[in-house]
């Protein structure tokens, strides 16, 4: 039997629209970029689930991606384009769905737009696995610190820093966007008397009810902002965000002593200082324009990654209203209505053929294996023997003092260790915690801004731990590959992310 290596995993998702992932890595991808995987694998646990290559694969295909990259420089601006232009029809079809009389469409019409978004979904994924086909495999991160090493012999100390300098994105990613609209709002906010007041002191309910009768404007600024963001933390199974979140965001600042216009003044002054480190790395080392340009891809890559998710994302959640609808129709919830493949989503709703107990089994424990632009499911004891043949086995010793991994933001910090697995554990993460994780999510920001480092067992440069980290500007630690496993709740741990070395303090 063929060898499949663990990749990456999370804890927040069905397999709906997770096949479209897998899938999107074969065909559509060759057909977007050249080159495309054989096949991908994913395995579930409940919400819990991990992804398997076929061992070296990803690899190479980033390696001819990097050849690509060299042969024609405009290769990635293009494929990210392209990933943006293919968006388009997909938000056509949501902005059908989304806010919609569904209940008034047969069901011929809800097949149509679920196939219909299944294709173009496909496509735009397809362009878009550029950013984490080079940045999973680890072989570009590989080829710029090589370029840094020769450029910096006798001061390879300093790798990590230039290369975080210099793949830093020049652009900010739409949650760092509405982060500065919300502070701008408790600018205004602090600003009016009557207002400043009202937030400091009001309860969520009253504080709304008071802007819709006595603050008209500031409560239409308001109500613009939930529509615009509301979706950012509802990756896959994620709740959207209530327009009481931002109310109670803007009136913590405030009650909590936050000086927005001063918070505003950090953010822009940090931009434009690096920027200005960025200038001037480039003046400190003499790189060629090849490898001046291999960095200003990483950067743009490193922006795309979480760019392209929120475009994914919040087309996952205009879309859910027709998951629930068919669910409706076929009298399935929702968790198994995303269990189903598009073939057993038509004969549902053309022939009433359902299987409710299958799709538990599959969201209980399952292996589905993508292949040629389709999916196959496999459950109970065909499950069991893909992964007990077809996985190779990762020894973990446990009984370790330190911990390697790859540095995403250099820093140095000290702390006791919270791990952070799903948003259940967010109570417990303290000011000044190390979070500790499988990968980050939306879902668990809260507890990033609260920690004084990140470590995580899996992800690349732009991974959301990587990316959320440099904007927060904690240190971070990606691809341990076992910190889940070694740190646990209590330990009081040493971070050094330059370094990319964990060390345990106290058991």
């Amino acid at each position: 039997m063929e060898k499949w290596v663990k990749g990456d995993s999370r804890n927040d998702a069905s397999l709906f629209p997770l096949f479209l992932m897998t899938e999107s890595a074969t065909l559509p991808m060759q057909k977007a970029l050249g080159v495309g995987l054989s096949g991908l694998m994913i395995s579930f646990h409940g919400k819990n689930w991990v992804y398997y290559e076929r061992k070296g694969e990803l690899g190479k295909v980033a390696q001819a991606l990097v050849k690509k990259i060299e042969e024609k420089p405009d290769f990635v601006e293009n494929a990210i384009m392209s990933t943006y232009n293919s968006m388009k029809p997909v938000f056509k079809i949501t902005g059908k769905i989304y806010g919609a009389d569904l209940g008034k469409k047969s069901n011929t019409e809800l097949l149509d737009y679920y196939l219909d978004y299944c294709r173009k979904l496909k496509v735009a994924r397809g362009f878009g696995w550029i950013a984490p086909a080079l940045d999973i495999s680890g072989f570009l991160t590989s080829k710029l610190e090589g370029i840094l090493r020769r450029h910096l012999k006798g001061r390879e100390g300093e790798v990590p820093k230039y290369f975080n300098i210099l793949t830093n994105p020049d652009k900010i990613t739409t949650m760092r966007k509405e982060e500065r609209k919300l502070l701008e709002m408790a600018a205004e906010a602090g600003k009016n008397k009557q207002l400043a007041i009202l937030f400091g002191n009001g309860r969520e309910v009253e504080i709304l009810t008071s802007l819709e009768d006595n603050h008209p404007q500031f409560f239409r600024k308001l109500k613009e902002h939930h529509e615009n963001y509301l979706w950012l933390p509802a990756i896959f199974e994620g709740r959207p965000w209530k327009i009481g979140y931002f109310v109670s965001a803007i009136s913590g600042m405030l009650k909590g002593g936050t000086d927005p216009d001063s918070e505003l003044r950090r953010l822009g002054e940090k931009a434009v200082l690096e920027r200005r480190a960025k200038q001037a790395a480039f003046r400190d080392l003499p790189l060629t324009k090849e490898e001046r340009h291999l960095f200003h891809i990483a950067s743009e890559i490193l922006f795309f990654k979480a760019e392209r998710k929120d475009l994914y994302q919040k087309s996952y959640f205009e879309f859910n209203p027709l998951l629930i609808e068919i669910g409706k129709r076929i009298g399935l919830t929702l968790r198994q209505v995303r269990f189903m493949l598009p073939n057993e989503v038509k004969e549902a709703l053309l022939h009433g053929k359902t299987n409710g107990h299958l799709l538990d089994e599959r969201f209980n424990f399952s292996v589905a294996i993508s292949e040629n632009d389709a999916t196959k499911v496999y459950v109970g004891k065909e499950a069991e023997k893909i992964i007990k043949e077809g996985v190779e086995k990762q020894e973990v010793n446990t009984d370790v003092m330190e911990l390697k991994g790859q540095c995403a933001n250099p820093g140095f910090a000290k702390g006791i260790v919270k791990q952070i697995l799903t948003p259940s554990d967010l109570p417990k993460m303290g000011e000044g915690d190390i979070l500790v994780a499988q990968a980050t999510n939306p879902d668990v920001v809260p507890a990033m801004k609260k920690a004084a480092a990140i470590v995580t067992n899996t992800g690349g440069i732009t991974c959301h731990a990587a990316i959320v980290s440099r904007e927060l500007g904690i240190p971070c630690i990606v691809g341990t590959k076992i910190a889940t496993d070694v740190l646990k709740d209590g330990m009081v741990v040493e971070v050094d992310a330059t370094k990319g070395i964990v060390k345990i303090l106290k058991k």
